[in-house]
């Protein structure tokens, strides 16, 4: 099952429970990353070019960097992508 087919399965659940249209759906993609300036590229590229629900208003995605020493946080940060911080370890 990918992403977005649960994001998928989950709004229509709560179309069918009538609680009515969902509004201003905002979905998070969460990324630990250490030193991956040579896959970070591609998989933010591959989450944008995701075919996502109408019902989803907003995706945004966060890298949580664990103190990289490679181009991880430039490559994200030019992506458009949020990039907080993470301890090392703790990403």
């Amino acid at each position: 099952m990918t992403a977005v087919s649960t994001i998928t399965e989950t709004v229509a659940r709560h179309q069918q429970s009538g609680a009515g249209r969902l509004r201003g759906v905002l979905v998070s993609f969460v990324i630990p990353a250490h030193n991956e300036e040579r896959l970070i590229g591609e998989l933010l590229r591959s989450i944008r070019r995701l075919d996502i629900p109408a019902s989803i208003s907003a995706l945004e995605i966060i890298v949580a960097d664990a103190e990289s020493t490679d181009a991880t946080r430039s490559i994200a940060e030019a992506a458009g992508c949020r990039v907080v911080t993470a301890p090392r370890g703790a990403a």
